[in-house]
């Protein structure tokens, strides 16, 4: 989703912040015109990155630049400076490691973290356990901690640190941070009661600095990931009243966000993946009406995004959409239309199957249309070929438990 968390990290006290002005560029680093040192040294560490890395969301990447700079600016790192610059990144993060251990020092560990960060994650992790240990109640560290943990599935782990992190927030951005960091760790967990607690609490955190009058699209990004996130754990408990209002609220949200992007693909997707939301949130409430225009403006956003090129997945996404448009025009009574619909939501997920066959979302939505159709009786598709197809979607781990009574459906009027 388009939509990720502001690089919001403070400015880091006198032992984490870099000094101007940088140290001299070390010979052996390679100049690329245009960009700074920290950026070149950036650029050297991402041609590295192996498996297991963090995602590199933009407080991330800030924090990255900070240690990079910081790096820089340390006498007694050019050492390592000019391994980074010869692609010697074993002996760099060893001695990154080494320094911070020799010093007991938290800002250590957490400035060699950061570099590791999105490079090598478990490296990162261990570089940031470390600080966490030291000084469990640093902010940014306890983020960065848990967010590592919850990549190696540790969510026990996950939820000890962000719970460090909302106690560590010294201003409403930090603790609207550290609660959808908390909610997400939840959602992991499938602690749903904790999600609607902690996100609450997160787009509380949200509003309240809207109206204080916050204005940059990092602030209204945040909302409406906490919005969207709260009302997905209202779809899980059925709760799909207050679901419909928060995706309503996040639309508004998202609209603005893409209007300002001026048709960027990327945000588009965005509000194309809400509107879908809101779509199966309506047909479950029922409210077919609202089904089918919110299934038809995204069924329009990937065409769209599609016609475009190049964007990675828009025509199994496009089919995903289509699905979900015939579904709400079945609900509407609106029969032959629906079959026109899930026909052309058949051949685009076969398409979007052939072009990519690794893909398993492509074959859970040539199934679930054949499934559709099927049931409202179109000529042409018989049990046995849904039976068949929703196995291979299974196989290949397409399907979840939600969908398994479909599956066994299939199998019951197949074999009848």
């Amino acid at each position: 989703m388009f939509w990720k968390k502001k690089a919001n990290e403070p400015t880091p006290p006198a032992s984490e912040a870099a000094p101007t002005p940088p140290a001299p560029l070390p010979a052996a680093l390679p100049s690329v015109p245009g960009k700074d040192h920290a950026a070149q040294l950036a650029v050297v560490l991402t041609r590295r990155a192996g498996p297991q890395v963090a995602p590199m969301t933009p407080d991330a990447v800030d924090a990255h630049m900070r240690a990079l700079d910081s790096l820089l600016a340390d006498p007694a790192s050019q050492g390592v400076v000019r391994d980074i610059a010869a692609e010697q990144i074993e002996p760099a993060f060893a001695a990154l490691e080494r320094n911070a251990a020799d010093a007991r020092d938290a800002a250590k560990w957490r400035r060699a973290g950061a570099i590791m960060y999105g490079i090598d994650g478990p490296r990162a992790r261990r570089a940031y356990e470390q600080a966490f240990t030291l000084e469990p109640r640093h902010f940014w560290g306890a983020i960065f901690v848990a967010r590592l943990r919850a990549l190696a599935q540790d969510l026990a782990g996950a939820n000890e640190a962000a719970a460090a992190a909302i106690l560590a927030g010294q201003t409403p951005d930090e603790r609207g941070t550290a609660f959808f960091e908390a909610a997400l760790v939840a959602l992991g967990r499938e602690d749903f009661d904790a999600v609607l607690s902690y996100g609450a609490q997160a787009v509380d955190a949200s509003r309240g600095a809207i109206k204080a009058g916050a204005r940059d699209a990092f602030a209204l990004r945040d909302y409406v990931a906490r919005l969207t996130l709260l009302a997905d754990a209202n779809v899980v408990r059925q709760d799909f009243a207050t679901a419909q209002r928060l995706y309503a609220e996040a639309l508004v949200g998202a609209r603005k966000l893409s209007d300002a992007a001026r048709g960027a693909s990327a945000v588009k997707k965005g509000v194309a993946e809400l509107l879908e939301k809101s779509a199966s949130v309506a047909a479950s409430a029922p409210d077919p009406e609202s089904a089918m225009r919110f299934s038809a403006e995204a069924v329009s956003i990937w065409r769209t995004i599609l016609a475009a090129g190049g964007e990675p997945g828009a025509q199994g996404a496009l089919a995903a959409a289509l699905n979900s448009m015939g579904e709400a025009l079945r609900l509407a009574g609106q029969v032959e239309a629906a079959k026109f619909t899930l026909r052309e939501a058949l051949e685009t997920a076969r398409a979007a199957s052939a072009s990519n066959p690794a893909d398993p979302t492509a074959r859970r939505d040539v199934s679930l249309a054949l499934w559709r159709l099927a049931h409202i009786g179109a000529a042409g598709v018989t049990w046995a070929q849904v039976a068949e197809a929703m196995e291979s979607a299974a196989a290949s781990g397409a399907l979840n438990p939600k969908h398994q009574h479909f599956l066994d459906e299939a199998r019951r009027r197949a074999a009848a």
